[in-house]
Order: structure tokens, then C-alpha cells, then sequence
């Protein structure tokens, strides 16, 4: 499994009483990938002493080298120091000073906002708005503005955006508001009466317009995922969708929370004590269908399976018993037709999707990962990994090949593996994602 911990976690789990979860996190590397991403070291940049580096170092005793990055690759081998030290992160923080920053990610962000118009005159009336509200938020919100207009208001106060008294203030005004169905209408947002989803397709639909809105103003700049990942992260709490605690709230914090959660869509589970961050991240995981396990430190600590990667028998035997039912049951299916059926549970780190193939008579288990937009393409660490475990439970294949090596793979292309078993072929193979392949190699006939 991928596993994505946030610098919360590394903080608590370099604790002595925290030391025998640290060894059992060592230990279950032969079956899972730990990662990290920029989001750590935007956390980690903001230490103006030499401990940042001792954190990095710990990071690195339980990620090693497998860095998530913003790019076509996903994913390279870099450690966090190899990281941290292409980048002049002095400049990068002082770039958060959004309204000042020259960053053509900012900017973009900015240029975004002011094309997105916030209809708030026609809803709201002064009176309507609790005491804690600063005075130019109000006159702000009864009067037309757009996105870009409203950030600035909510920055304000903080030149470097170190403290936010502006922002905390406006927050702490959006928890004593019950936001209402007829505003989220005004501005385009439908299937939420403001307390929750209504209807989530409708949301999803309408969210994305609502924040995409104002690409067709964007000149020469192309809006990745990435960007659009955050601006509709960020807009959650911004749009008083997903009330945050605004007493802890910063808006270098929000951002680095999208950065989290943006990357931590490309793992299997993701890993916070911050309650804001999870149920953020929670929300638009499950709006936008990313299949992805966000967890509590405390839930983490209990999960029973963390080093339970070497179950291949049990994986025989869930295909087997699968086998039987559909066998019995008449539920093969017909002829070139693929019957999809999920797994229990995720086996040798990485499948949790089974589908069956039936052809002349010939059957076949494509034995995958179900995947989304965030997880459409597989590391070659897993790749690794999985080899090794099947070395391990199989011995070497049919062209007396053995552990997995780097150098197989030439031009994203690699010969994978093949045993048999009886009357039963194995195939492992990658096609941007792995597939073990289990296959008759003799006719019933």
C-alpha cells in the first residue's frame, strides 16, 4: 500500500512513546511505500533553525527516496534533502505574500479569484452579520465583489500572512452563520442546502464549474489538476462549505493542507491528527470519488494488517472460492464479456480488483488495482516489491528470473514474470498499472 503521513504524525512518532508503532512502520516497509511530497517541506521551510534538517532525516528513515512531485512522472527518487536543496525555499515562502508574489502559481490563483463573481449583495444585508465580523467584511459582502476581492479582504492584516487576526475574524463570523441553499444557488453551486450534500453529483458538477469558471480569463497558463486540486480544496473552507477551526486557521496553512491532500489523492491511505484537514480532505475525497483511506493517528495505530503483505495463499484461495461461486451459480458470464468483482481485502500490498475474462472456452483472472484519476499509474517500487513477494511465495519463473531489478525495465516496457502451477499460468505485468494474470495452460477439452 501507499501510505502518506503528514509532518503532524513524523512529529509524534519520533516520541519514545511512540517508538514501538515507529519499528512496526520500519518493519512493514517490505509490503508498503511510505511517501512524502513539497507539502512536507513547505512545513518544514518555515523552521528558521538546522532542525528542520534532523526532521528531514527522519522522513527519510521511513520514505527513503519515494518523493511524490507535480509532474507527469508522479513520483521520482529523491529524499527530502535531495529535495529540499533544488529548490530556494526563502524565496518560495516569501512568495505566499500572495498579493505581492510574482510565483506564476499565486498570481494564476489570484488571476482566478477575480473573475469569479460573488453575488453576496443581493443575499445578504448588513444586519444580518454577527458583531465579530470585521467592518469591511461586512461593507464587502453587501456590496458586488468577486473571489479576488474577498482573499485580499481576508489577508489583510498580515503583510508575510504570519498571524491573519483579519482572516481568524472573518472565520470566526462564518461559524456563527448558518450559510443558506439560496446562497449557494446565487452563485452557482447546487446540491447543498449548506449543512450538507443533497445531491452529489449535482455538487460535484456545479463545484467544478463554479471553480473552472474563470480559466477562460487565464491567458497563455494552463490549469493542471494540481492547481485545480487546490483552488477547490482552498474553497471549501473559503465558501463556508466545510467549516474549519478558525482559532488555529492561517492562510499558509490552508494551502499546505490542498498541497496534503492533493498528494495524498495518489496514495492508499492518508494520516492526520488535524480534525479541519480530515474532514476537508474526507469531503472531496468522497465527492470526487478518489479512493482513498484518510485516517486519524489513532485509527492508524490500529490497523491489524500493516505488515499482513505476504498473504499470496490467501489470495489463492479468494480466487478459488470466487471460482467455485461463479462456477456454481452459472454466473460466468458469456463469451468475450468481463465480470468485475472487488476483492475483500487489498493482497500483497497493492490488488483489490478481480476481473474475469472468458473467451473459446478459455478463462483468465486479471487480478488489479482499482484506480482513479490520482492513481491511474504504477511506481516502479511497487512494481518491486511485488516481484519480490511473489519470488518469495513462487521461486523463480519459468526463464529462471528472480527479485526485481531496476534496469528490466527499458522505455516504460518490462517482461515481467511467469510461472505455472499445474494447469494454471501466472503473469505479472505492468500496463501503467500491475496485473497478475492467472490463466488455463491446458484445454478442459
Amino acid at each position: 500500500m501507499r501510505i502518506y503521513l503528514d509532518n503532524c504524525i513524523y512529529q509524534d512518532l519520533k516520541k519514545e512513546e511512540n517508538k514501538t508503532l515507529y519499528s512496526s512502520i520500519i518493519e512493514s516497509k517490505q509490503y508498503n511505500i511510505y511517501l512524502f511530497s513539497e507539502a512536507h517541506l513547505y512545513d518544514l521551510s518555515r523552521d528558521v533553525t538546522n532542525e528542520k534538517y534532523i526532521d528531514m532525516e527522519f522522513i527519510e528513515s521511513i520514505c527513503e527516496n519515494n518523493c511524490l512531485l507535480n509532474d507527469a512522472s508522479g513520483a521520482r527518487l529523491l529524499t527530502p534533502k535531495e529535495y529540499y536543496n533544488m529548490y530556494d525555499w526563502e524565496n518560495l515562502i516569501k512568495s505566499e505574500d500572495i498579493f505581492k508574489s510574482e510565483d506564476p502559481f499565486i498570481k494564476l490563483i489570484m488571476d482566478m479569484f477575480k473573475n469569479i463573481p460573488l453575488p453576496f449583495n443581493s443575499i445578504f444585508k448588513s444586519d444580518l452579520f454577527s458583531s465579530k465580523y470585521p467592518k469591511e467584511f461586512v461593507e464587502t459582502m453587501t456590496e458586488p465583489s468577486d473571489l479576488k476581492e474577498y482573499t485580499e479582504l481576508m489577508l489583510k492584516a498580515s503583510d508575510q500572512m504570519k498571524e491573519h487576526p483579519f482572516f481568524k475574524g472573518i472565520l470566526q463570523g462564518n461559524r456563527e452563520v448558518n450559510t443558506t441553499k439560496e446562497f449557494y444557488i446565487a452563485i452557482g453551486i447546487n446540491g447543498f442546502d449548506g449543512e450538507k450534500i443533497t445531491d452529489k453529483e449535482e455538487f460535484k458538477q456545479s463545484y467544478v464549474k463554479y471553480i473552472n469558471q474563470s480559466h477562460k480569463f487565464i491567458k497563455n497558463t494552463k490549469v493542471d489538476s494540481y492547481q485545480t486540486f487546490i483552488n477547490m480544496y482552498m474553497g471549501l473552507e473559503i465558501l463556508n462549505i466545510v467549516k474549519g477551526k478558525p482559532q488555529k486557521q492561517k492562510f499558509t496553512n490552508l494551502m499546505n493542507d490542498s498541497r496534503h491532500a492533493y498528494f495524498g489523492a495518489g496514495c492508499d491511505i492518508v494520516v492526520s491528527k488535524d480534525i479541519d484537514f480530515i474532514e476537508k480532505t474526507k469531503f472531496i475525497y468522497d465527492i470526487f470519488d478518489i479512493n482513498t483511506l484518510v485516517l486519524s493517528f489513532e485509527d492508524f495505530k490500529s490497523i491489524p494488517n500493516l505488515n499482513d503483505g505476504n498473504n499470496f495463499n490467501e489470495l489463492i484461495n479468494e480466487i478459488t472460492n470466487i471460482s467455485e461461486y461463479l462456477y456454481n451459480n452459472n454466473l460466468n458470464g458469456e463469451d468475450n464479456k468481463v465480470l468485475s468483482i472487488a476483492l475483500s481485502k487489498i493482497y500483497i500490498g497493492y490488488f483489490n480488483m478481480l476481473y474475469r475474462v472468458e473467451h473459446e472456452n478459455k478463462w483468465s483472472f486479471i487480478i488489479t488495482k482499482k484506480v482513479d484519476e490520482y492513481k491511474n499509474k504504477s511506481l516502479i517500487k511497487e512494481i518491486e516489491l511485488i516481484t519480490n513477494i511473489l519470488i518469495n511465495n513462487l521461486g523463480e519463473d519459468i526463464n529462471n528470473k528472480a527479485f526485481f531489478s531496476r534496469d528490466e525495465i527499458i522505455n516504460e516496457c518490462w517482461n515481467g514474470r511467469t510461472w505455472y502451477l499445474g494447469q494454471m499460468g501466472i503473469y505479472l505485468n505492468f500496463r501503467n498499472i500491475i496485473e497478475l494474470i492467472f490463466y488455463k495452460t491446458i484445454d478442459e477439452n
